[in-house]
């Protein structure tokens, strides 16, 4: 019985158009750090480093870590200097990208639903952020106030998605099997992933993500506002 619905972060609870938030993105964080790095060569050492995130497979390094040591490799500043200037932007510049970001009132209406009869939530974002971001990201959905059990940020988690050990640690840290999670979102490769687990899928169209092209199967389908029908009429009450 499923007991714990999973929820992606963008484009499923915030709509996000994630290309044109990453120009804005990338163009408030270089405008930050132009007297130390140029503009390409940040970008493009955020992007590898990102990229080793996602490749990762060793879970004796959270994804920070990773990230820190390829970023860093052959950067010309020391990660002393350059940690504290990534917290700062997080902390003053990056709120002021709200205004790229959108607002969809069936997140809120599902998350209550799913309250209301018994359930867990974890916000199961792609922990490539920092919590602080992701905490922001929640703010601008006007989600932030639920009681999550899990947040997958990048301070914590070993793996990112669609790497099937995300999910397995997922399980792991709740100690919760396959056939009690649900996990809802908008990407075919990353949130249909958990399917190889024998989670429960729940892809949300509004914003559905392909761009592989991937052939899918998905367990339930429909827009954010049919999740909330979902799991108001279809979702059993627990008994908790």
């Amino acid at each position: 019985m499923i007991k714990t619905l999973l929820f992606d972060l963008d484009d499923t609870l915030l709509p996000l158009n994630v290309d044109f938030f990453l120009q804005h993105y990338f163009r408030s964080l270089t405008a930050r750090f132009a007297e130390l790095v140029p503009p390409k060569q940040l970008i493009a050492q955020i992007m590898r480093a990102t990229e080793a995130m996602i490749r990762n497979n060793d879970r004796t390094k959270t994804n920070q870590q990773v990230f820190t040591e390829d970023f860093f490799r052959d950067f010309p500043r020391p990660a002393e200097e350059i940690m504290p200037l990534f917290d700062e932007f997080y902390a003053n510049e990056f709120p002021k990208l709200r205004e790229y970001a959108g607002n969809n009132p069936a997140a809120r209406m599902a998350l209550e639903a799913a309250v209301a009869k018994g359930y867990d939530l974890v916000v199961a974002t792609n922990p490539v952020f920092p919590r602080q971001a992701i905490m922001e990201r929640l703010r601008w959905a006007q989600v932030d106030d639920f009681s999550f059990q899990l947040i997958t940020a990048y301070e914590e988690m070993h793996f990112c998605k669609p790497n099937p050990a995300y999910y397995y640690e997922i399980l792991e840290l709740l100690q919760l099997k396959p056939e009690e999670c649900l996990m809802i979102g908008n990407d075919v490769e990353e949130d249909l992933a958990a399917r190889t687990l024998g989670i429960k899928t729940f892809l949300v169209e509004d914003f559905l993500l392909n761009p592989k092209g991937i052939a899918y199967e998905t367990d339930y389908r429909g827009r954010l506002v049919d999740l909330v029908g979902f799991i108001r009429q279809e979702l059993p009450t627990l008994n908790r």
